[in-house]
């Protein structure tokens, strides 16, 4: 016996016209309306000469301070991609972008990223 192709056991599907009835006309959703939300905006912006990535984060304290730049740079160190961080009581400024080419690539908007993952854990164990 023959083994039927999937092909030719699903033509009558593909051949059947639907009626435009099945289909919604508009695709739009309203977002707002979800019950859900970031933990926090994305406040990254986009400095010139060079373009660079930049963002401040505040902190309730030096020590959640003190765990956010150690996981950032444990980050640094793994990529070997560095931003330049400067720290003033508890807020942290980060200016990150790709020297070689005096712009912002892929590997910063990682690095922004995972800056952002590391800072909305570190306010979900309420150090902000």
């Amino acid at each position: 016996m023959r083994t039927p192709r999937v092909s030719n056991l699903l033509r009558e599907y593909f051949d059947h016209e639907v009626s435009p009835q099945y289909f919604p006309r508009d695709f739009s959703f309203d977002t707002r309306a979800l019950p859900i939300a970031p933990l926090s905006e994305n406040k990254w912006y986009v400095k010139q000469s060079p373009e660079r990535l930049c963002r401040t984060y505040e902190f309730k304290d030096r020590s959640s301070v003190r765990s956010f730049m150690s996981e950032l740079m444990d980050y640094e160190d793994r990529k070997n991609h560095h931003g330049e961080i400067k720290c003033k009581g508890p807020v942290v400024m980060i200016e990150v972008y790709t020297h070689d080419v005096d712009r912002v690539t892929e590997l910063d908007k990682e690095y922004a990223n995972e800056a952002e993952q590391i800072y909305n854990e570190i306010c979900s164990y309420g150090y902000r």
